[in-house]
This record gives C-alpha cells, structure tokens and sequence, in this order.
C-alpha cells in the first residue's frame, strides 16, 4: 500500500502545468515542414517534475526508492509472517480441547 500511494502522490503532484499566453497556440512537429496546429481546446502544456520519484537521474534507487520499496516491503513481509505465527499460536491454543474431545480424552467414563 505504501509505494501505490508513493505512485498517487508522483502523479497527482508530479506534472507542473502552465497556461498559454492569449492569442498563442500549440502545435505538433512532424519531423520537417509546418507543425499540425491543435485546437483551441488545448490551451495549457505540463512537464513532469521530481515528485516522491523511486530512482535518482544515475538509476540507482533514491531515498523515496529505499524507503519504499526496500523498508516498507520488507517491515510488511515481516509484520506478516508475524501476525501468521501470531494467529496460528491462538488458533491451536483454542483447537486443543476439540482435539483432544475427538481423541477420546477425558469423555468420562468412554
């Protein structure tokens, strides 16, 4: 759960937007001539912006990236495998008296 809210916050507030000046508009480069205008419903461009990101510029996993995916992973995988021993531990703490009822013990008189 902790790097799927790593990822809401990198997109929600990763991306810096700006508005267009009046009277300007966006286009398309093709490679060689004239751009392919687009609409005027396009009046705004974004770039992305270091943001919680999970790897640094030289790829090698940044503060977020341990803390995240190496802390977290590992301390979750722990606390698991602790509330597995811990559940397994009441249960047959619990199941003794049906074992043994099953067994025959202490019936009276069987």
């Amino acid at each position: 759960m902790a790097d799927l809210t790593r990822h809401l916050v990198n997109d929600a507030w990763g991306t810096d937007c700006v508005e267009l000046p009046d009277g300007e508009s966006l286009g398309i480069f093709g490679g060689g001539g004239s751009p392919q205008m687009l609409g005027t419903n396009f009046n705004k461009y974004c770039q992305s912006v270091n943001v919680a990101n999970e790897y640094t510029s030289t790829g090698a996993l940044s503060v977020w990236g341990w803390l995240f995916t190496i802390f977290f992973t590992w301390s979750g995988f722990a606390f698991l495998l602790l509330g597995i021993c811990w559940a397994r531990c009441t249960v047959d703490g619990a199941g003794r008296g049906g074992k043994e009822g099953q067994a025959g013990v202490g019936r009276g008189g069987d």
